[in-house]
């Protein structure tokens, strides 16, 4: 019994004693934690400048963007082989103006001077030419014809350039030109930096009548395809064309090639009604 009562008082005691007992003192830190800190700080202040920075030069990044990828859609463009993307029939014309992409193209020397003038032409224009030449920053009216190609060409020089070839309305004019093609290269603006898309300086057309006396000829009601890319060379591509002749209805081929330079187009009519020494034959102008 003893025993039990000594037992029990050394447990109070020991109670007592914890009650009683000063709170501890914990040490600092260590350095570790408060580097950490100071790492938060400084890496909320980097979001933070990287935010502003954002912010502040936002509408130029996106403009930027927006260059950059509607150059990328216009280097890559591809249209089916089989689209007609220039109509100068009055009823084929008028059945293709108001589905997507075609527009009237009638030129200035048509509308409102004589029987041309009641005729709609019509003409292709891609959605991804008509933005990038908006975002690029040029002027309204930059394409107006039909594009009758867009694509990048390389030349056998190795000059990357953007190519876009337009088919103008030219049935009123004085000389009758059986092909006004109107080559725009660009060099291609980079990713990176600031430098736009630069428009390489305009050359004439590369294809002229065979004379005068046979130039003026009455309408022939010319009809054009999409260009293709020529798969062996990359300088070159194709563009088919159909056309009245003398003996009626006949198809051929354009060749259009990329300048060693890279400067300009040259084009070739390879066959069909207007291959020289055909009326409407077009010699081509040698390279200068």
């Amino acid at each position: 019994m003893s025993e039990l009562v000594s037992a029990v008082g050394v447990y109070r005691g020991m109670e007592k004693d914890t009650t009683s007992r000063a709170p501890l003192g914990y040490a600092p830190k260590p350095a570790m934690y408060r580097r950490r800190g100071v790492r938060r700080v400084v890496l909320g202040v980097v979001v933070l400048g990287v935010a502003v920075a954002c912010w502040w030069w936002r509408e130029p990044v996106l403009a930027r963007g927006r260059v950059v990828y509607w150059q990328h859609r216009c280097l890559t463009f591809e249209a089916p082989a089989e689209r007609v993307v220039y109509e100068e029939e009055a009823g084929a014309a008028a059945r293709l103006i108001g589905q997507g992409g075609y527009v009237d193209v009638r030129s200035n020397w048509s509308v409102g001077t004589g029987p041309a003038a009641a005729k709609p032409v019509a003409g292709y224009r891609p959605d991804a030419v008509t933005r990038f030449t908006a975002v690029a920053g040029w002027p309204a009216g930059t394409v107006r014809g039909a594009v009758v190609f867009a694509h990048e060409r390389t030349s056998r020089t190795g000059v990357r350039r953007l190519v876009v070839v337009e088919m103008d309305d030219v049935r009123t004019q004085p000389i009758y030109s059986p092909f006004e093609l109107r080559a725009t290269v660009f060099e291609p603006a980079p990713w990176h930096g600031g430098a736009p898309p630069r428009v390489m300086p305009p050359t004439p057309n590369r294809m002229l009548p065979l004379s005068m006396p046979v130039s003026i000829l009455p309408e022939v009601n010319i009809r054009m395809w999409a260009g293709q890319v020529y798969p062996a060379d990359a300088a070159r591509f194709t563009i088919a064309y159909e056309m009245d002749d003398r003996t009626g209805r006949g198809r051929g081929t354009i060749d259009g090639r990329l300048s060693d330079d890279g400067g300009h187009v040259k084009f070739t009519v390879r066959d069909g009604p207007a291959k020289p020494p055909a009326v409407w034959g077009s010699p081509v102008l040698p390279d200068p």
